[in-house]
This record gives C-alpha cells, sequence and structure tokens, in this order.
C-alpha cells in the first residue's frame, strides 16, 4: 500500500510542477503543446492528473523548461 501512496503523490507533484512552471513562463496549455508536440487536451490531462506524460515527454518538458541538471560534472 505505501508504494501505491507514493506512486500518487508522485503524480499529483508532476501535474503542478508541469502547471507551476508553464505558468511561471506565461505559456498557455495550448502553446505548452505546440512547443513538445501535443495537443492542448494532453496538457490539461497531464496537469490535473488524468494521466501523466510519457519519458520522452518528461524530457521535452525539462528541456524546455531547463530543469535539466548534469549531476556529478563540476
Amino acid at each position: 500500500m505505501e508504494d501505491n501512496h507514493s506512486y500518487y503523490w508522485a503524480i499529483v507533484m508532476i501535474g503542478a510542477k508541469i502547471k507551476h512552471l508553464r505558468k511561471g513562463r506565461n505559456l498557455s496549455q495550448t502553446m505548452l503543446g505546440k512547443y513538445i508536440g501535443v495537443s492542448q487536451t494532453t496538457v490539461t490531462a497531464w496537469e490535473t492528473n488524468r494521466t501523466e506524460p510519457s519519458s520522452t515527454y518528461v524530457t521535452k518538458l525539462a528541456e524546455l523548461f531547463g530543469q535539466v541538471q548534469n549531476v556529478g560534472v563540476n
């Protein structure tokens, strides 16, 4: 049961993080979708935790929002 609880909160946090980063850059859901190649409906589904982005789109989102960090690089 603990694993399901942790998974649920991870998904909720992903949706909230996408929304926070999108709004922080004054992007509409439509604009964000166009930048990464999905529909506005898909962005809404991610932000409302109905679905989660695949690893491909997580990578695109991270690149767009500048969240990719080099670990272990001096």
